[in-house]
């Protein structure tokens, strides 16, 4: 009885099984969709192909989700994945950066 008034430590990165398909968040696809059409102006074919492979990276370890629904634990698996293709250190930041990139600029366009 005592744990159905007690707050869940980090409850709020779990994941419902009710609300899984009634969530209004965006895919990954989404995300990058809007970001390439807000960020197209005066960029060459180089970032739209960088931005493009690097979710397709992320899409092929993962899977699409919605925003929402990816962890850290996704995030660990998606770093080893990474690893495991060979890539350096470097490529792996310069990989993690434009992801959070397209992931900050969605949050910027909200607001």
């Amino acid at each position: 009885m005592r744990l159905k008034h007690t707050e869940v430590p980090a409850s709020h990165i779990l994941v419902c099984c009710n609300n899984i398909n009634q969530s209004d968040s965006l895919t990954i696809e989404d995300a990058m969709e809007l970001y390439l059409k807000v960020k197209e102006h005066g960029k060459d074919k180089v970032f739209f192909r960088n931005t493009e492979r690097n979710i397709c990276y992320l899409k092929s370890c993962i899977g699409v989700k919605l925003l929402d629904q990816y962890s850290a634990a996704d995030a660990s698996k998606f770093r080893q994945w990474l690893l495991d293709k060979g890539l350096s250190s470097g490529s792996l930041k310069r990989i993690f950066y434009n992801i959070k990139a397209v992931l900050t600029s969605l949050s910027k366009s909200k607001t």
